[in-house]
């Protein structure tokens, strides 16, 4: 992919790092495999084969999106490995494996999922009821420390490239309706039913390093610099709004490392008139098939401006980019006369000398990061914050990362197998929905069901094993 400033498209928003900023490190290959070595034994249900209420087994079971999230996820298995017992990591990650390829599966009521997809056969004899998932959520957060250690394991093995540090809330499902949404944001809701979450983004892999979870409406400064000297991230770039937008973190010496941090500018300010950041020097990509202006200037203090002008912007785009800053002064409001489509301009100052294109990369695939991180939000909390629904929450963040985790190579694999198909995400799910399993006899062997044409070339496109 070229990163040049001539104007075109991407598929793909996140760039390599080098392109960027100057950081140190190749990063790490993602290994791959096939759909092998599945173990589809027949498990003798509880109770014996004269048990009256044995269970009626399910002949057909989904295979497709199955197969792609587990193609895509593979290695993550063996990474989980490390840290849980094998019998901890095979829930961990065949939970992760439901959430990601199939709609209807959320937490913690997993169990038909389970039963009507072929991870049940890939993954024998699990318990994915309600209860039981509950319980082994509330567990696996307990254990608060062996998370981290994952966490900082990933952290140091997807950000040799550099990583992109940045912050979200989650909306508890015991949310109250009746709360302003600048109470909530303020951080002083009566009952702390929001989950703050802190994440690292790989720009090398281009998928999620490192997440932790905060509960409250808030992220600030504190969490922000605990959650990466904990991690001990030390080569990365760092969004400053939200909670974040104090100057805190950009005035003084970084926590830990060498992090670079990137500062929303008010385009009215005295800063970006003096250097006439709103007179924009040349065309630095397309947005939506409409220009993307940019333009980039040194300071007398050594520092550097950015702003960007992006037309073609629908409200909605111009909503969700409105939200990345607590501060709306920051953002410059619609172009000027009737115009159309509409026109917005966007500011930033930073100490690091940053390539324009990248930082508009970043910025503009803001948006997508963070809806694949948040596609699988909810969580099993109660009204209020106690030690059971804290570890239940920690411990269904560990499982929403791992599909986001997958969800992210099942999107890069797209881009690598398919360059030239114009095919969405939700596109493909819905051809390889079609490719299911299928068996006769009660322990027979699993067959591909008939499948349409162009789904069957979908998943011999892909490597996948039918």
């Amino acid at each position: 992919m070229s990163h040049a400033d001539d104007g075109g498209d991407q598929g793909r928003r996140i760039i390599p790092a080098h392109d960027l900023i100057s950081l140190k490190g190749t990063g790490r290959p993602v290994a791959g495999s096939g759909l092998t070595g599945f173990d589809i034994s027949d498990e003798t249900p509880q109770g014996g084969a004269k048990s009256k209420s044995r269970r009626k087994k399910v002949l057909v079971k989904d295979y497709g999106c199955m197969a792609l999230c587990h193609h895509a996820g593979s290695g993550l298995m063996q990474e989980l490995m490390r840290f849980w017992p094998s019998e901890d990591a095979r829930m961990l990650y065949a939970m992760a494996l439901l959430l990601a390829s199939s709609d209807e599966a959320v937490l913690p009521g997993l169990s038909l999922a389970y039963e009507t997809s072929f991870v049940s056969e890939l993954y024998q004899g699990l318990d994915l009821s309600a209860g039981a998932v509950t319980a082994f959520l509330e567990r696996t957060g307990q254990d608060e420390s062996r998370i981290i250690e994952f966490m900082k394991w990933r952290a140091d093995a997807y950000g040799k490239g550099g990583l992109i540090i940045d912050g979200m809330l989650r909306r508890s499902d015991h949310e109250p309706d009746d709360l302003p949404e600048d109470v909530l944001m303020s951080g002083l809701c009566p009952a702390p039913l929001r989950l703050g979450v802190m994440y690292a983004w790989s720009m090398e892999e281009d998928e999620p390093a490192a997440l932790q979870p905060y509960p409250g409406s808030l992220l600030d400064d504190s969490l922000a610099a605990s959650f990466m000297g904990e991690l001990f991230i030390s080569n990365g770039i760092m969004f400053l709004d939200k909670g974040f937008w104090t100057d805190v973190l950009y005035r003084d010496t970084p926590v830990y490392g060498d992090i670079t941090y990137i500062l929303p500018l008010d385009p009215g300010s005295q800063a970006a008139e003096r250097y006439k950041m709103l007179h924009f020097d040349s065309q630095i990509a397309r947005h939506h098939g409409a220009p993307v202006l940019g333009k980039k200037e040194k300071t007398k203090s050594s520092g550097f401006l950015y702003s960007f002008n992006i037309a073609g912007m629908s409200p909605a785009d111009y909503a969700a980019s409105f939200q990345l800053s607590k501060d709306r002064s920051r953002f410059g409001g619609p172009g000027s006369g009737d115009r159309k489509p509409l026109s917005y301009t966007f500011c930033f100052k930073s100490k690091a000398d940053l390539n324009l294109r990248g930082l508009y990369e970043l910025f503009i695939g803001r948006e997508e990061r963070e809806d694949l991180i948040n596609e699988r939000g909810s969580f099993p909390v109660t009204a209020a914050w106690n030690d059971e629904s804290y570890s239940r929450a920690m411990g269904a963040e560990l499982v929403n990362f791992l599909r986001s985790v997958i969800s992210a190579r099942v999107r890069n694999l797209l881009i690598e197998k398919l360059p030239e198909k114009n095919l969405t995400e939700k596109e493909a799910f819905r051809l390889l929905s079609k490719c299911r399993k299928v068996r006769t006899a009660g322990k027979g062997d699993w067959n591909t069901a008939v499948m349409p044409e162009p789904a069957l070339k979908l998943a011999e496109a892909l490597g996948l094993e039918l």
